[in-house]
C-alpha cells in the first residue's frame, strides 16, 4: 500500500488489554495509518463504529463485558450496523479449531494467534484490504436456544446461538475441509511473510494444503501446481515467492467465495499451472544442495543464461 493510501486509513483496535491496545496503536501509526481509534471491549467498539467511518477492525476475541464474537455478529447482522461488510481481523490467544471455526463462521476476514508480531499484523491488514471481500455470512436462525447465562450480547442479536459454521455451504464434512484449508492458507501466508522463508516449512505447508484440499477438484489442481513450484523451482529466483503468493491468493479466493466454480476460476488454475511450468523450465531446482531445505544464504553462483 502506498503512503497516501495508508494515511487515509481509519482502523479500530478493540482489546481489553490496555497495553496491547497502546502497542497496536503505536505500531499502526509507525506503519503510516492515518488514524487509529481504540476500544476496551465490544460495546465501546460498537459506539465508535456508529460515530465515525472505519475502514477495518482489529478485535480481540475474548473480552469483557462484550466479547469479539458479539461485536462481529453485530457488525455482520445487526439492523443498526453501519457497514455489514466491514473488514475484521480477529486476534486470539486461543487459536484452537473451535475458536477459529467460530470466528470464520461469524464473518472474520482473518484470524491471528497471539502473540503476533508487528510485521505479521501489518501485512495481514494489507492482504485483507487488497483481496476481494468475502460474502457476508447468513445470520443465525432466530429460533435458536437462548445464550448461556452471563454471556454478553448486544440487544440487536440477543437470542442467537454461537456460530457453528452454519454460514458455510455443504455437508459438515465439507465445512470441516474448508476450515482446514483456511487454517493451512494462514500458515502458508505466515511462512511467505518471513524475510527469509523456510523452505522445509514451505514443503510441510504444501503437504497440509494437499490434504485439506482433497475433495474439491479445482482447489486440488491449484494446490498441485503450488506443490510443483515448491519442490521443482529454484527458490532463489525472484519469481518463486511471487508465484506462491499468486497461488495463495487464488486458493483464498476460491475458499471464501460462494457458488460453483466458474470458467474464470478454471482459467485462473490453468494460468497458475502454466506459470509454474515456465519456471520449472527456466529455473529448475538444483537437487542435493545444502541450502535446499535451510534458511541459510545460498552460495554464490555464476550468471545464468536465459533463453
Amino acid at each position: 500500500m502506498t503512503p497516501r493510501t495508508l494515511a487515509r486509513l481509519k482502523i479500530l483496535v478493540a482489546d481489553d488489554n490496555a497495553l496491547l491496545r497502546r502497542g497496536l496503536k503505536e505500531m499502526l501509526g509507525l506503519w503510516g495509518v492515518g488514524r487509529v481509534v481504540t476500544a476496551g471491549d465490544g460495546s465501546e467498539a460498537r459506539n465508535l463504529l456508529c460515530g465515525e467511518p472505519i475502514d477495518l477492525v482489529v478485535t480481540d476475541w475474548v473480552m469483557a463485558p462484550v466479547d469479539g464474537a458479539a461485536l462481529l455478529r453485530w457488525i455482520r447482522h445487526a439492523p443498526d450496523s453501519p457497514r455489514p461488510d466491514l473488514p475484521v481481523i480477529v486476534l486470539t490467544a486461543q487459536a484452537d479449531v473451535p475458536t477459529v471455526r467460530a470466528a470464520w463462521d461469524a464473518g472474520a476476514d482473518a484470524v491471528l494467534a497471539k502473540p503476533v508480531s508487528a510485521v505479521v499484523i501489518a501485512r495481514r491488514i494489507e492482504a485483507v484490504l487488497r483481496r476481494p471481500r468475502r460474502p457476508v455470512p447468513a445470520a443465525p436462525r432466530a429460533a435458536t436456544p437462548p445464550p448461556p447465562p452471563g454471556e454478553a450480547l448486544f440487544p440487536q442479536v440477543a437470542g442467537h446461538e454461537a456460530p457453528r459454521l452454519s454460514a458455510a455451504p455443504g455437508t459438515p464434512a465439507e465445512r470441516e475441509r474448508r476450515l482446514r484449508l483456511l487454517i493451512a492458507l494462514d500458515r502458508l501466508e505466515g511462512v511467505l511473510d518471513r524475510a527469509a522463508p523456510n523452505f522445509a516449512a514451505l514443503r510441510i505447508v504444501a503437504a497440509d494444503l494437499q490434504h485439506a484440499a482433497a475433495g474439491d477438484a479445482l482447489q486440488e489442481e491449484i494446490v498441485r501446481s503450488l506443490a510443483r513450484c515448491v519442490t521443482r523451482v529454484d527458490p532463489f529466483v525472484p519469481a518463486f515467492l511471487d508465484t506462491l503468493r499468486a497461488h495463495h491468493a487464488g486458493l483464498r479466493w476460491l475458499v471464501t467465495r460462494e457458488g460453483e466454480a466458474t470458467a474464470a476460476d478454471r482459467s485462473l488454475a490453468t494460468c497458475l499451472a502454466a506459470g509454474v511450468d515456465s519456471l520449472i523450465e527456466r529455473h529448475p531446482i538444483v537437487e542435493g544442495t545444502a541450502w535446499e531445505e535451510s534458511e541459510a544464504p545460498r552460495p554464490p553462483r555464476g550468471p545464468r543464461l536465459l533463453g
